[in-house]
């Protein structure tokens, strides 16, 4: 009896001994999936957004972030707004990742990609750009991208679940495309190579027939009408090598304010409208929707199609500045702009060097409104190009965005982030004073800013040499900045611009970069026919 309870109470004192092992599936004692997953998480999602990198040593500098974790809202994950999109567009665009993929795709899903066609067939006989401008572009600028040939789609889907979709009598395909390319025999050909090529064809032979036609990537445009979803994970792995995934972030797929619906309304609407019209989208064609081929069958106009006008040719506002200067509404290319690798290394750099110091500094969630020096004494109507129908406000208003939905207008704001702060500083070093920096902020935000740059005065001078900004400011040049659709005061409309780089402006503009690099923004180039 007595050996039986010594057993029973030495195995319940081991027990007690594993309880803190036991109490999570790793067998980590003190291991806190609310404190310290969420630590883990937070770390290598900001490790991502920076560099590639298949290793991270989780006691090094930068594996820091400024957030109390034994808060009750500590496991609430941070994830960066345009993560997804920047691996979507910078990451998956390659033909090799585009055909496995687009044979996955279902029919429904094909002609809701945000791809503006210039061509149905990679021997660009068919053409079906908007306008002739959009054309010419297509061909001196995208023809190496294979997003911009509906063959491209066409060869990859199942045929027979396409043409239950988009084809058949009247359909919206049948419509639009086909019938036009029934009346001729180059044309009936291609009908016929497609409906066959994906169950003919394996991925390789694939690849070998669009690399023989010169196909380089397949790149989306960006779009706001649909938000991308992202699911990352990794193995954590225990010294017994006992695996468990770790989810980093689960995003799931939703849907935008689609107010890049002015730029290009997405091909399933290319198809709607032209069967609406009975017309055909191939230039040259004997129903061409461009083409004034008799009273009942005139030239349609896109944008009076669209609704961005009732009267062709006819705008005002914000509008008529829009197409001033980048050109037609429904022909212009809305392309994303990688951040370039040079920037990217500075800030992970400054980023290790600095962890300690930046948590120092002022608070992460601190805004100020910005006022370039440039755009003083105007009416402002808006910062996003997308946006055109805002009222004025005294304020300069805030500069494009995804979720931006054009309802209301918004002051520009810059958050004072410690490390887009130290950024800002290390990289604009010269003999400006604080108050010159801060030249650019509203006057309501002024002493924000100088308290801000005090902050950062301290520690700066020990980051100087850590890396060279020369070739990311070479790099990013005077091309990439902000806009904002403003009026004189006697009523004159202006476009405003104001590069990040230019000297009046550069200290904020390091912080828009530095935010660029870290995922908090990104940068559009709308390409139209008239400029960009």
């Amino acid at each position: 009896m007595l050996y039986v309870l010594v057993s029973l109470g030495t195995g319940l004192w081991y027990l007690s001994l594993l309880s803190p092992s036991l109490a999570n599936d790793l067998w980590w004692a003190g291991y806190s999936p609310a404190r310290h997953e969420a630590f883990l998480i937070d770390v290598i999602n900001a490790q991502l957004m920076l560099t590639r990198a298949s290793a991270l040593n989780v006691y090094a500098a930068d594996a820091t972030v400024n957030k109390v974790y034994a808060s009750a809202t500590a496991s609430s994950t941070t994830i960066p707004p345009t993560y997804a999109r920047r691996i979507v567009f910078s990451e998956l665009t390659s033909i090799e990742y585009a055909v496995p993929q687009l044979r996955l795709l279902s029919a429904r899903w094909s002609m809701r990609m945000c791809v503006q066609h210039c061509w149905v067939d990679f021997n660009k006989t068919f053409q079906v750009a908007h306008t002739e401008l959009r054309q010419r572009r297509c061909e001196e600028s995208y023809a190496t991208n294979a997003a911009v040939y509906m063959e491209a789609t066409l060869r990859n889907v199942v045929w027979t679940d396409y043409v239950a979709v988009w084809g058949g009598e009247n359909g919206p395909f049948t419509v639009a495309v086909e019938l036009a390319l029934q009346e001729t025999s180059h044309g009936r050909l291609f009908l016929r190579g497609v409906a066959t090529a994906r169950a003919m064809t394996s991925v390789a032979d694939e690849l070998i027939y669009w690399r023989r036609h010169n196909l380089r990537s397949f790149e989306l445009q960006w779009q706001n009408r649909y938000r991308p979803g992202v699911t990352e994970t990794m193995v954590m792995q225990n010294a017994l090598g006992m695996p468990q995934l770790l989810t980093l972030k689960d995003v799931p797929q939703g849907a935008g304010p689609w107010t890049s619906v002015i730029l290009f309304w997405l091909p399933l609407n290319n198809l709607w409208q032209n069967q609406m019209f009975n017309r055909s989208l191939i230039r040259g064609s004997s129903r061409y929707f461009l083409a004034n081929i008799s009273v009942d069958l005139p030239a349609l106009d896109v944008e009076v199609m669209h609704g961005n006008t009732n009267v062709p040719g006819q705008f005002a506002a914000q509008a008529a500045q829009f197409r001033r200067l980048i050109g037609p509404f429904q022909s212009v290319d809305s392309l994303h702009v990688p951040v370039p690798i040079s920037l990217l290394k500075a800030v992970a750099a400054l980023r290790v060097t600095a962890a300690n110091d930046v948590a120092a500094l002022v608070s992460p969630a601190t805004p100020i409104q910005l006022m370039p020096l440039a755009w003083l004494g105007y009416n402002y109507y808006g910062g996003n190009p997308l946006c055109v129908a805002l009222p004025a406000t005294s304020y300069v208003q805030q500069s494009f965005d995804f979720t931006n939905d054009c309802s209301a207008p918004k002051p520009l704001e810059v958050v004072l982030d410690p490390l887009a702060l130290l950024v800002a500083h290390v990289a604009t070093i010269s003999t400006l004073s604080s108050e010159t920096r801060c030249a650019a902020a509203a006057p309501s935000s002024l002493a924000t800013c100088l308290a801000a740059l005090n902050s950062v005065d301290a520690i700066w001078p020990a980051h100087v040499a850590i890396t060279d900004w020369s070739a990311a400011r070479h790099d990013v040049g005077l091309g990439l900045g902000l806009m904002q659709y403003a009026t004189t005061a006697n009523g004159t409309w202006r476009v405003l611009r104001q590069p990040l780089l230019e000297p009046s402006f550069t200290f904020f503009g390091w912080m828009f970069l530095a935010d660029w690099a870290l995922g908090r923004r990104e940068v559009l180039s709308f390409q139209g026919d008239v400029g960009s």
